[in-house]
């Protein structure tokens, strides 16, 4: 119990094994003994310790964070070729997702099934995420950034999470980026989440500001990332970026971020990446004025039969059908693109083994294919950048290379082309 306690902190079986021993002190009966071993032993297999994925470039990833004031606050995943365990950086050592998803577990339960909200306490949320502390993301803090040739930047991207999350609940994302030599920030929003609502359209009205408050937050972020005085401290060498191959990333409202901020920005801009995007709040000019640019926008089935947001986000592909690539993997969940997701705990029918689909090796696999989907759309872009060609047809581009990518894995009947 110790042991367990050591490595995966204070989780709900944790209280659970405290009485199993108990009862093993207690117990005369040989079956009885038998008994509670199985079930220890069941409980371990529901509620597994958890270990990352590797990330499929050719780097490690190395990890800093900077702030700025009350309203920067970034952390930054590079590649490098540095591993040092003793380096090794935590996912949530301050707690934020047990502070962030109980405020957005009274957000959505508190609207339809007020009770719940006394029924399940704070501390109990905060019980159940403590693990999260002595999780690891398996980066190196402070690592050497990987030398490139005085005439070669990195290319960047900027990734902003959606309501409830923080800056490292994407941190599979971010470190395969990195992997394969992108710099990649991702900012973190410290907003107010619950609020609460009647109508819908109550609960799009809140957010209108804070899209606003986002947005000014991710400029200063890329103001950051053009002064090289800053980049040269914060690698403490001399770094170069790629100014041509600035990416913009989010899920959920972060993609609202993203995307709402290329229409006023007046940097260079090469692409977009929206995972599974909330975009209610944003303007109506998002939905009839095309962005021209490069765009990626993975959903997950789950929103795309939810109304009204599907509305918005078919909207919006229409309007940018000569520049985005769109589509889900069938049997997604919003989350699914998030670290949260691939810790949550087997349900009792695939402990019982009589179902594969909430298997971690099944979700984990769904993960790594949104995550080559991405990595395709970054390097077709940044091809066509290289080349200094735009492509006739990238929709139809980006379709061939998918494919062909589905194909490989043995998956081109689990996704969903919009176009």
């Amino acid at each position: 119990m110790g042991l367990k306690y050591y490595f995966e902190a204070f989780r709900f079986n944790y209280a659970f094994f405290f009485i199993f021993q108990a009862l093993l002190i207690w117990s005369s009966s040989l079956y009885l003994d038998i008994a509670i071993i199985f079930l220890s032993l069941f409980l371990i297999d529901i509620f597994p310790a958890y270990e990352y994925p590797d990330p499929t470039g050719p780097y490690k990833v190395g990890y800093k964070s900077f702030t700025q004031g009350k309203d920067i606050d970034v952390a930054i995943f590079y590649p490098t070729k540095e591993w040092d365990p003793s380096r090794n950086e935590h996912l949530d050592r301050s707690a934020q997702i047990s502070i962030r998803n109980y405020n957005g577990f009274k957000l959505i339960f508190g609207h339809y099934v007020p009770p719940l909200i006394w029924l399940i306490p704070k501390f109990l949320i905060d019980l159940a995420h403590t693990f999260y502390k002595r999780l690891f993301m398996n980066v190196t803090r402070n690592a050497e950034i990987i030398p490139k040739s005085p005439n070669e930047g990195f290319p960047v991207i900027v990734f902003s999470h959606g309501l409830g999350a923080f800056k490292h609940l994407f941190s599979v994302y971010c470190k395969e980026w990195a992997s394969h030599g992108y710099i990649v920030l991702s900012v973190d929003y410290d907003e107010q989440i619950y609020y609460k609502w009647k109508e819908y359209s109550d609960f799009v009205a809140v957010r209108l500001p804070q899209l606003e408050v986002r947005r000014t937050t991710i400029r200063k972020v890329l103001d950051y990332i053009h002064n090289e005085k800053y980049i040269q401290e914060l690698f403490i060498h001399k770094v170069k970026l790629d100014y041509n191959k600035v990416f913009l990333a989010g899920h959920s409202f972060g993609s609202a971020t993203s995307a709402t901020l290329v229409t006023a920005y007046e940097r260079e801009i090469a692409g977009i990446i929206l995972l599974d995007p909330w975009l209610d709040p944003c303007n109506e000019e998002l939905f009839t004025k095309p962005l021209q640019k490069p765009m990626l926008l993975l959903r997950s089935e789950q929103f795309a039969k939810m109304r009204p947001i599907y509305e918005k986000v078919e909207r919006f592909i229409q309007a940018n059908k000569e520049h985005i690539f769109s589509g889900y993997l069938k049997g997604t969940v919003h989350n699914d693109v998030t670290d949260f997701i691939l810790t949550l705990p087997k349900n009792i029918k695939h402990a019982l083994r009589l179902a594969k689909e909430t298997d971690r090796k099944y979700r984990e696999d769904k993960l790594m294919l949104h995550s080559g989907i991405v990595q395709i759309f970054t390097d077709t872009v940044c091809q066509e950048i290289n080349r200094n060609d735009p492509g006739k047809d990238f929709p139809g581009d980006m379709r061939e290379k998918v494919l062909e990518f589905l194909r490989k894995n043995r998956k081109e009947e689990e996704f969903h082309f919009d176009m």
